[in-house]
């Protein structure tokens, strides 16, 4: 890909030079096409998948939890304003009981929703981490394997290539289990 490209945050990248290319001569700058080979880049390529899977786990323990407290978050927030329209109510009826027990129940409504407001933000801000290591990970893994076919005098084109020949004509579906059914 040449021209302009985004980061994931979001800054504007110009670069003319093909990403394949680029690469190509940053290992070769240093040494990791002419000093190196498959053999070992294939370790730093699974340093680097042990990398996405940390990745994965992270982003896995991170998006329930999220989710779960956003519902939390809103369920919260949409019951404290009806609490508070029902306070509203009960002064204006100059109802003192219903008034009490009523701002009794916003604080500790309030209280609830302080808490799930930080546990939405912590997990948030730790999916967004886990995220961004994701996107490097599948980036140096991306690296490592273009490293390794420059050193053959391929391509990452050429291996995509190849890839697609070998999967286009399969039949099949991912189940609910997240098993592939080959068909026949």
């Amino acid at each position: 890909m040449t021209g302009i490209q985004m980061t994931f945050d979001g800054d504007i990248v110009h670069n003319d030079t093909p990403w394949f290319d680029r690469v190509k001569g940053w290992a070769g700058d240093r040494g990791l096409i002419e000093n190196s080979n498959p053999a070992k880049q294939f370790a730093k390529l699974t340093e680097e998948v042990e990398e996405l899977h940390d990745a994965i786990v992270g982003m896995t323990a991170n998006k329930a939890p999220r989710d779960e407290a956003a519902a939390k978050v809103d369920h919260l927030s949409k019951k404290l304003e009806a609490l508070e329209a029902e306070r509203n109510i009960a002064l204006l009826a100059k109802d003192e009981k219903l008034d009490a027990e009523l701002r009794d129940q916003i604080a500790s409504e309030r209280e609830a929703l302080s808490v799930w407001s930080e546990t939405h933000e912590k997990h948030k801000e730790a999916y967004t981490e886990a995220r961004r290591e994701f996107i490097d990970a599948c980036g140096d893994c991306t690296v490592v394997l273009s490293i390794m076919l420059a050193q053959e005098g391929l391509t990452l084109d050429n291996a995509k290539e190849s890839a697609w020949l070998e999967i286009k004509d399969r039949k099949g579906h991912m189940n609910a289990d997240g098993i592939f059914v080959k068909e026949n």
